[in-house]
């Protein structure tokens, strides 16, 4: 929700230059920029124990990773990391400031690397533990290691384009194709 609050406001305070919302535009942004959630070696926000834990605790059947969190594992939703980089973009454009653009490639480098599940999908909460620097998701601690989710895939597309837009390089783009092409044809919970 952070993430499309910034977007708001950013617009918002374009459109009217009202000092009500160029304040309030402005004090989120030093909130994001400021926020003790920032992790500089993995480019991006993750969330807390709180969150963490239920997304990677356990299945029905008991599967999954309890402690997810003191494990050393961190993660963030797919979607939620998708909406921030919107709305760093929009407060960029407004404010100029060049560390929401460097930040909002940085969210999206860190999706590229981390967010293509083994059969390419992309899961709704995903991460890294940090005790092995490897890719983890929710599907995956349940031992769903094929089960597709076609939402969340298409979600971070425009992610891609905007990391190949500010950088050249290709890669970005051609994972962006990879992911349209799984999200516009995958069923979601199918076993691939």
């Amino acid at each position: 929700a952070g993430g499309r609050h910034l977007q708001f406001l950013s617009v918002l305070a374009d459109v009217t230059k009202a000092p009500r919302w160029i304040a309030l535009r402005d004090k989120l942004i030093t909130l994001w920029l400021a926020s003790p959630d920032w992790d500089p070696t993995y480019g991006t926000y993750f969330v807390g124990a709180y969150s963490t834990d239920p997304a990677f605790c356990c299945s029905a059947s008991g599967v999954g990773v309890p402690n997810a969190y003191a494990k050393g594992y961190r993660a963030n939703s797919s979607w939620s990391l998708a909406d921030l980089i919107e709305g760093f973009m929009a407060a960029y454009e407004a404010t100029g400031n060049p560390i929401l653009r460097d930040r909002a490639l940085r969210i999206a480098q860190h999706i590229y690397t981390y967010a293509g599940g083994t059969n390419g999908f992309v899961a709704s909460v995903f991460g890294v533990d940090t005790t092995t620097g490897l890719h983890v998701d929710k599907y995956a601690a349940y031992g769903l290691t094929t089960y597709t989710d076609p939402n969340y895939t298409i979600s971070v597309i425009n992610t891609q384009v905007l990391a190949y837009q500010l950088t050249g390089e290709t890669t970005y783009l051609d994972r962006a194709k990879e992911w349209l092409f799984l999200g516009t044809r995958g069923t979601f919970g199918s076993n691939v």
